[in-house]
C-alpha cells in the first residue's frame, strides 16, 4: 500500500508540472493572439482573403504576412516557436512561416482540431508534424506541440486561429525529463 500511494503521489506530482507547463505556454499564446497589434494584422489578411485566393497567398507571402509573423516573433521574445501559422475561420492559412502553406485550404479533418478554438478555446496538442498539422510539411520536419488560441475582435467574436508549433524536443520535453 506504502509503495502505491508513494507511485499516486508521484504521478500526481509529474501531472501537476505537465499542466503548469502546458498552461503556461497556452496562456503565452492566448496573450499574443489578444494583442491589438496582431488582431490588426489579422484584420489586415482577412481582408486580403475576402478579395480572393490570389490576394490571399500574395498577402501571406508578402508583407502582411510577414508583419504577423514579426509580431508573433516580437511577442514571443525567449519562446521556441518554429511554426506559426494563421487559419480563417473556413479554414485557410492566412500567414505561416513557410510561404508554401499560404492560401492552403485545411481538409475537414485538419479543420477539426481548431473547431473548439474557432468556438473561443485555447487548445493543446501533442506532438505532431506540420505535414499531420496542416498538409505541408516546415523545413526542419520534425513532431512540434501545438497551442492553437482565437484572435477575436472588438466585439469578442473569433475572426482567426492562431497556431503555433513549438519542438517538442525542446522545453517540452524537459518538463518530463525533469521527472
Amino acid at each position: 500500500q506504502l509503495a502505491a500511494q508513494n507511485l499516486r503521489t508521484l504521478a500526481a506530482g509529474e501531472a501537476t508540472v505537465i499542466d503548469a507547463g502546458v498552461g503556461e505556454k497556452r496562456r503565452s499564446v492566448l496573450r499574443w493572439a489578444a494583442d491589438p497589434r496582431v488582431t490588426a494584422a489579422t484584420r489586415q489578411l482577412l481582408a486580403a482573403a475576402e478579395r480572393g485566393e490570389s490576394d490571399a497567398v500574395a498577402a501571406c507571402a508578402g508583407v502582411p504576412g510577414r508583419r504577423w509573423l514579426a509580431l508573433i516573433d516580437q511577442l514571443r521574445q525567449a519562446e521556441t516557436a518554429t511554426a506559426a501559422h494563421l487559419i480563417d475561420p473556413q479554414g485557410r492559412v492566412l500567414a505561416a512561416r513557410s510561404v508554401a502553406k499560404c492560401g492552403r485550404s485545411l481538409s475537414a479533418a485538419q479543420r477539426l482540431p481548431f473547431e473548439a478554438v474557432l468556438a473561443g478555446a485555447v487548445r493543446f496538442h501533442a506532438s505532431q508534424t506540420s505535414v499531420d498539422r496542416i498538409g505541408v510539411t516546415d523545413a526542419d520536419g520534425k513532431p512540434k506541440v501545438w497551442i492553437a488560441a482565437p484572435v477575436t475582435d472588438a466585439s469578442g467574436r473569433v475572426i482567426a486561429v492562431m497556431d503555433i508549433g513549438k519542438p517538442a524536443a525542446g522545453r517540452f520535453s524537459e518538463l518530463f525529463e525533469a521527472m
